[in-house]
């Protein structure tokens, strides 16, 4: 005797469907009918419809399910419809490579059933790239059947290929990036998970830097994405067809930051054994990003600043100006207006590189994305775990830890903490004691002050600065043995070579 099969419909929500719930008028609602997931439902009798949602059309999506739920009440037949909304969290909704992990990571309920399931997937709403993406996931691990709707129309789709359904799913991902290749520019901001106010402001203010060539200064606390966001900017503009050149200036020692940024003749100095072409020369007809650029000596200055003015430069040890078109981001945690009042920063250097100035807030200050960011990073996990067949998610008590923690290593520290959790946990879901055990906390990390703010008479907040950095140098190299290394890691700097810079700028002897 056969098994009557669960009939499910998976559908990602799209803007007309938001249209046709927030319109006031009946019978402009009667002139655009229903819209095309209400039509799929009226043709075919669903037992559960699951509807995806990305952060564009997060706002709207509770205006959508009243309208959907209300519709339901009054369709005969269809009153034990059970639905279930999904935020996937997606914030591009044009990033292939981004839809293709929302989309299977909601499909994950199925996989226990889905010899049980009536499975069909609704090509109607959302991006073309999602209705490209549901096909490959359709065709592939699912076998679903496809459908598509007009206005008053309903139509069962034959997909006119087919692909096998062993390949697995790192194949499927190559065909996703294959697809992505002609995705939008803009897509380049699909990595960049918000539901922030401020957050989703700042990248629209970086859109709009993607489509200049001005220079960009990108502030923030370590951990806070600076260089994603440059990676975003250099992908969304003109330049994107060539590497985005990135160097840390704070790993560069002084003596050869010149000869690192610029290049170099042979015979040019001691070990100058031939000639090297420098970051701003390999990087002509693309974008240089200038991470801890913070860290630049002051000679150094002098150089990049001819170059942002007139693109020319010299290789050390030559006489012969060379020209470079390349379009500048730089990115530093330090405050660089105390640095020019200080006099260790050059204001002349500082305003050509401000001129399109993006502040990242801290995690703490992002406290609606703390769920959406901590998911979005297990997912990558789990990607990688997926060959092994397990699986992590967080459980209520593992988000209320992260939510409620302070994260003074922002992003980066919250990938530590998840990646250490995914290895301790015992069953595929993350427990509180788990994450709580999984945070590293760092001396300071509440944030306290470790000076009484007394003001009364006027201070040397240099000396205190630097009495402080010598304290937590110091305290690094006690714990890890000395090994510089793991000091720099302990202290959130980007090598041992950005520890020696920061140890003799605060009068230590590095050795």
């Amino acid at each position: 005797m056969s098994v009557r099969k669960k009939k499910v419909l998976v559908t990602w929500l799209g803007r007309a469907d938001c249209n046709i719930a927030e319109a006031q008028d009946p019978e402009a609602r009667e002139i655009k009918g229903c819209g095309p997931i209400a039509e799929a439902i009226r043709n075919i009798r669903f037992h559960e419809v699951y509807i995806l949602f990305d952060v564009e059309l997060y706002k709207r999506q509770p205006a959508y399910q009243t309208f959907l739920e209300d519709w339901l009440a009054d369709f005969p037949g269809r009153k034990d419809l059970k639905l279930k909304f999904i935020d996937t969290g997606l914030a591009f909704p044009a990033d292939h490579s981004e839809i293709y992990r929302a989309l299977t990571h909601a499909m994950k309920q199925f996989e226990s059933e889905k010899t049980h399931l009536d499975l069909y997937m609704h090509l109607s709403p959302g991006t073309p790239q999602m209705a490209a993406v549901s096909m490959l996931v359709g065709k592939t691990k699912f076998r679903a059947t496809f459908i598509q709707t007009y206005f008053k129309k309903f139509e069962i789709v034959d997909i006119p290929f087919d692909i096998s359904a062993e390949y697995k799913p790192s194949r499927a991902r190559s065909a996703v990036n294959l697809l992505a290749q002609d995705a939008p520019l803009d897509a380049a901001f699909g990595d960049i998970r918000t539901k922030n106010p401020e957050m989703m402001r700042i990248m629209d203010k970086s859109r709009k830097l993607a489509r200049s060539d001005c220079a960009t200064l990108i502030l923030g606390e370590t951990g806070t994405g600076k260089e994603l966001f440059a990676k975003a900017i250099h992908n969304a503009s003109k330049r994107a067809g060539n590497k985005l050149v990135t160097v840390n200036c704070g790993a560069i020692s002084e003596s050869l930051i010149e000869s690192e940024l610029f290049g170099h003749e042979k015979g040019a100095f001691t070990g100058a054994i031939a000639q090297k072409i420098g970051f701003f020369e390999e990087a002509s007809g693309s974008t240089i990003f200038l991470d801890e650029f913070g860290e630049l000596p002051l000679k150094a200055q002098v150089q990049l600043l001819r170059v942002l003015q007139n693109g020319e430069f010299n290789r050390v040890g030559s006489a012969e100006s060379q020209h470079t078109n390349v379009r500048v981001i730089a990115a530093t945690n330090r405050d660089l207006t105390a640095e020019v009042v200080a006099g260790r920063f050059r204001a002349d250097l500082f305003h050509r590189v401000a001129v399109g100035i993006l502040k990242l807030p801290p995690l703490r200050e992002r406290g609606g994305d703390m769920k959406l960011i901590a998911n979005f990073e297990l997912e990558k996990i789990n990607g990688e775990l997926e060959e092994s067949n397990e699986y992590r998610k967080l459980s209520p008590g593992a988000e209320n830890v992260i939510y409620h923690h302070a994260w003074p290593g922002n992003i980066r520290e919250l990938q530590g903490a998840l990646r250490r959790a995914s290895l301790w946990t015992a069953s595929p879901e993350i427990d509180e004691e788990t994450m709580r055990d999984s945070i590293l906390e760092m001396p300071g990390a509440q944030f306290g002050h470790t000076h009484p703010l007394d003001l009364e008479k006027p201070v040397e907040l240099d000396s205190i600065l630097n009495e402080v950095s010598i304290q937590y140098f110091e305290a690094a190299l006690e714990k890890t043995g000395g090994n510089k290394a793991k000091a720099a890691r302990l202290l959130g700097l980007g090598s041992s070579t950005t520890l020696n810079n920061r140890m003799v700028k605060a009068g230590l002897d590095p050795k």
